[in-house]
């Protein structure tokens, strides 16, 4: 269980200060490639959330029924992206504006 976590926050770590280049791209060095919405929050989100999919599913977590582990495992990354994503905000908006 601790390895998951670990796991998980370098995977947030990761998606945060992936998205917060990419809109520092947009806000402040105006690149043309940054001015899509979808590629500087949906792409981040949807590989942080792959990967945290990845992850849980590498680990020995509810083994015994596989709707289950689905069900959580669908749960527990859409909850990280979800606050990963509330934290690259939050760092993005205090630091470069909206």
């Amino acid at each position: 269980m601790k390895t998951l976590i670990g796991k998980y926050l370098i995977i947030a770590c990761i998606h945060c200060l992936t998205a917060v280049l990419l809109y520092r791209g947009r806000i402040v060095s105006h690149f043309r490639l940054c001015d899509s919405d979808f590629l500087v929050t949906v792409i981040p989100a949807c590989f942080a959330f792959a990967a945290y999919c990845i992850s849980f599913w590498s680990s020995s977590i509810l083994q015994s029924n596989i709707g289950v582990r689905i069900v959580v495992m669908l749960g527990l990354a859409f909850l990280a992206v979800s606050l990963s994503f509330f934290l690259f905000m939050l760092i993005a908006f205090n630091l470069y504006g909206t």
